[in-house]
């Protein structure tokens, strides 16, 4: 009984967790940026060559829009530890479209 709970559990929990870890393909589109607690969002975003969008900033992160390819590697190398694809997030979430 137990080990059917964990594996229903594990199931459910599994697309979530799979559509976090897909990498956006990189090209022009608005991303969600999460950085380290101890720097700024704009800077990083800066660096990158991209611009926040958004009038509320979260603690971690925060949605950038980039208007060119290799902004993704410019992201993470300038700091940001995930760049998430906004739009399948909001899929994730339930939003119909952002």
């Amino acid at each position: 009984m137990r080990l059917e709970l964990l594996l229903m559990t594990l199931s459910v929990l599994c697309a979530p967790i799979a559509a976090l870890g897909m990498l956006p393909e990189d090209r022009p589109g608005l991303y969600l940026v999460v950085v380290p607690p101890w720097r700024a969002a704009d800077p990083v975003i800066a660096a990158a060559g991209a611009h926040p969008v958004g009038p509320v900033r979260a603690p971690l992160g925060e949605f950038a829009a980039a208007d060119a390819p290799g902004t993704l590697a410019r992201l993470r190398a300038a700091g940001a530890w995930v760049v998430l694809d906004a739009k399948k997030m909001a899929w994730l979430c339930g939003a119909a479209e952002i």
